[in-house]
């Protein structure tokens, strides 16, 4: 069972122009443009401990979408030529004091990504059935309208908080595409092209309804981070008195496992090369498209400045993650990027980072035999080299 989608016109809901929230997009990049407070149209910096806060309200982000492309290329210049459209979306916020909820009386803004559901015309039965239970305002998205795509997305906005201790949602549908849900720290890209047939203004409380799509299709980290009181859950404990840098640069054995893992901590987005392409840039901030599995969005995994320090993020889990993490995932040692490779898994991990130009020193272990030590973590075809593997753990555990 299918359900046709028909749009009815251009309707922004009353309720979110209330908040400060508001960027120009251009209908092609997910980046925001304030010409408002930088003075031009090029891509804007947003991040978690920035400066800079590109936002404004809804009747200014409105003014400057209706002067069109062209008379802002005029004025505010574009990097290149003016695109064809600009229009007002929504940035959400980072957590902090501006973002509203979570809290009964005010909770927070949802934003619901439905992303490869409609093909022809229409989507599933059960993807009309979950947007009609978080009950918010649908609409499509600019895939709708690009003929160079087979398949399109919609977006919707529902108020309410995500179970547990999750921040972000991204699920499988059982028929076709995925469900993301945000209520922080995302840029959107709304067409305001209404689904008919869908609210206009309401933006109902759908904390119960987002809880019912955990439950049904999320995977088992969410739901195990659904069911963690967030108030109870411990403060991660920072890695304290990390080997500096330049002790490790010329360091090539250790007999100490914190200089192993200080090493692993000091790896950044521009040491290593990765499978997973480059979609975003802009300073310290970079989004990937994950190799090992499907983003639409081409952000789902990212590398940003957060609390001060730079690190890794999965997205999807809104967990941040580090370059061992990522690696074996794209290596296919482990299954779950969140999960941290542990016993063999792990060496194969730091091998297969240091492949990819990492700086690691050798863990020696007792008496110089740890398999690290010894090289037998790395991966080769060629028959001397597997020979010598042997033959030095042969020899190992004649010392041992």
């Amino acid at each position: 069972m299918t359900r046709e989608i028909v749009t009815d016109g251009v309707h922004i809901p009353d309720p979110v122009k209330q908040w400060d929230y508001w960027v120009l997009w251009d209908f092609q990049v997910k980046q925001p443009r304030a010409p408002w407070k930088a003075g031009h149209c090029y891509k804007t910096e947003w991040k978690q401990d920035g400066d800079v806060d590109p936002r404004t309200d809804y009747s200014q982000a409105k003014a400057a979408a209706d002067l069109g492309a062209s008379l802002l290329h005029e004025h505010y210049g574009f990097p290149d030529d003016p695109p064809e459209k600009v229009g007002p979306t929504l940035l959400l916020p980072h957590e902090g004091p501006d973002t509203p909820g979570p809290d009964v009386a005010d909770p927070s803004l949802l934003f619901i990504d439905y992303d490869d559901v409609i093909v022809d015309g229409e989507i599933p039965g059960e993807v009309w059935d979950v947007a009609a239970e978080i009950g918010g305002p649908l609409f499509v998205s600019r895939s709708y309208f690009d003929s160079d795509k087979d398949k399109a997305g919609l977006h919707q906005l529902a108020r309410g908080t995500l179970p547990g201790s999750v921040t972000t949602v991204n699920a499988e549908f059982g028929t076709r595409g995925h469900i993301e849900i945000y209520y922080r720290s995302r840029m959107t890209g709304f067409t305001w092209e209404h689904v008919r047939g869908t609210p206009t203004d309401e933006l109902p409380e759908a904390t119960d309804a987002v809880a019912s799509v955990v439950d049904t299709y999320a995977n088992p980290t969410t739901k195990r981070r659904a069911s963690i009181d967030p108030d109870e859950q411990a403060e991660r404990t920072p890695l304290e008195d990390l080997t500096p840098p330049e002790e490790l640069a010329d360091m090539n054995t250790t007999d100490d496992m914190d200089d192993v893992f200080s090493a692993i901590k000091h790896v950044t987005a521009s040491d290593i090369r990765l499978r997973s392409g480059l979609t975003e840039e802009l300073g310290v901030r970079k989004s990937y498209n994950p190799s090992w599995e499907h983003s639409d969005s081409g952000t789902r995994l990212g590398y940003d400045r957060i609390n001060g320090n730079e690190t890794w993020i999965y997205r999807a889990a809104n967990q941040p993650v580090d370059a061992l993490q990522v690696v074996a995932r794209e290596e296919g040692i482990t299954r779950d990027v969140t999960r941290y490779p542990s016993g063999g898994a792990f060496w194969k991990a730091v091998e297969a980072l240091r492949s990819r130009g990492a700086t690691i020193p050798y863990y020696e272990g007792n008496n110089g035999t740890h398999p690290d030590y010894l090289r037998l973590f790395e991966d080769t075809d060629d028959e001397e080299d597997q020979r010598r593997k042997a033959l030095r753990a042969m020899r190992a555990s004649n010392r041992q």
